[in-house]
């Protein structure tokens, strides 16, 4: 079982990384804000607490994260693994996950953590042909995660 932590910032990839993780190896995806967003719809009793706690302007704890996320790989013990964005992001959570896992026979297989230059790549705007002597209008832009992103992958004993 492929169980991976995928982290980064905002832009640097993690949603076109996660689908390429999904896909290729099959794996269930699980983002603690989509998975409380579901939750709140289906108006469980989770949901309903998480709901109340979020329109009081409160975090939601890490118990009641941790209650949804067990529910959600029990749900789906048939499943080639697991791809857990942005979560753990404490120590406490990741003990959390940590005795999760270990309840359910698992562990993590590795951590997968992207990294963006701190300044923006630049792309050309126009091309031009080997006879142009036309000028290249450079403008600023986020580069593909081929180019710019780099990926720190640790791998658990």
């Amino acid at each position: 079982m492929l169980n991976i932590v995928l982290f980064g910032p905002p832009g640097a990839g993690k949603g076109t990384q996660s689908q390429f993780l999904r896909e290729k190896y099959n794996l269930t995806y699980i983002s603690t804000g989509e998975i409380l967003r579901e939750e709140i719809a289906a108006e469980s009793e989770l949901g309903l607490q998480v709901k109340e706690i979020i329109s009081q302007g409160n975090l939601v704890s890490d118990e009641i994260v941790a209650q949804i996320i067990e529910k959600k790989l029990s749900e789906n013990m048939d499943s080639a693994g697991f791809l857990f964005d942005g979560y753990p992001r404490t120590v406490r959570q990741a003990e959390i996950l940590d005795e999760m896992m270990e309840k359910f026979g698992m562990s993590l297989t590795g951590v997968l953590s992207l990294e963006v230059a701190a300044r923006p790549a630049v792309a050309p705007t126009t091309t031009s042909t080997p006879s142009s002597t036309a000028l290249w209008n450079m403008r600023p832009r986020r580069a593909p995660c081929s180019t710019s992103t780099k990926a720190r992958i640790t791998c658990m004993p």
